[in-house]
């Protein structure tokens, strides 16, 4: 797929719609009432114009860099692209790293050849807990992933844009250094790391970029 230039708008669609997709998975096991489904709320969430959109954007923060950037619609090489810090509350040291990597550390972390020492054990828990749920959710990507891989694009900021500002804070707290990419990825965590479980390397996405405010 070519670079294909949108709008903040049809991003900000994108978005609701993984939202709203979440929901699908946890209520419905019939393909075709599936599609029926993700066809009414597709339409529902389309048919808002910009306005209405942006009510929906409870975290504006977000809703502020939606509108800040240049948009495009490409693939991406999951190798260029770092996770959000801590995605699924999981704990910060498997997220340092591109989406492959983090992958690979949740694959060793699962087979238990990822050792995390926690001196509380309420920290531990809550990381445990955090992992499990992730691992279960990962599952139903996994398993849905003809649906999804195709109608729910990843949407990726600058590299830097989220994984910087938390390095700010992690230097400051003794927290682990996230390494910078192209890209950082705001939504669609869990899918591209689920992809990069099954073996795949690239994925469908909204890519933005800093306006050139000289020209």
């Amino acid at each position: 797929m070519e670079e294909e230039k949108v709008s903040p708008i049809e991003v900000k669609k994108y978005f609701l719609l993984a939202n709203a997709g979440k929901r699908l998975f946890a209520s419905l096991k019939n393909k075709q009432k599936l599609e029926e489904k993700y066809q009414r709320i597709r339409d529902e969430i389309f048919d808002l114009d910009g306005e209405r959109l942006d009510l929906r954007i409870t975290d504006k923060v977000r809703l502020t860099r939606y509108d800040s950037f240049d948009w495009y619609k490409c693939y991406r090489a999951l190798s260029d692209v770092g996770v959000w810090p801590k995605m699924c509350s999981l704990d910060a040291r498997l997220t340092t790293g591109n989406v492959l990597e983090t992958a690979k550390m949740i694959k060793e972390d699962r087979k238990g050849k990822v050792v995390l020492h926690y001196d509380d054990a309420r920290e531990m828990k809550k990381r445990t807990n955090a992992f499990k749920k992730f691992l279960g959710k990962s599952e139903s990507i996994k398993k849905n992933l003809g649906f999804i891989y195709d109608r729910f694009p990843i949407i990726l900021f600058p590299g830097g844009e989220i994984r910087g500002e938390y390095n700010s804070w992690a230097g400051e707290n003794n927290s682990p250094l996230c390494r910078i990419f192209g890209n950082d990825l705001d939504d669609g965590n869990a899918r591209a790391v689920s992809y990069a479980l099954e073996g795949i390397n690239e994925a469908p996405c909204f890519v933005g970029f800093r306006k050139n405010l000289s020209q």
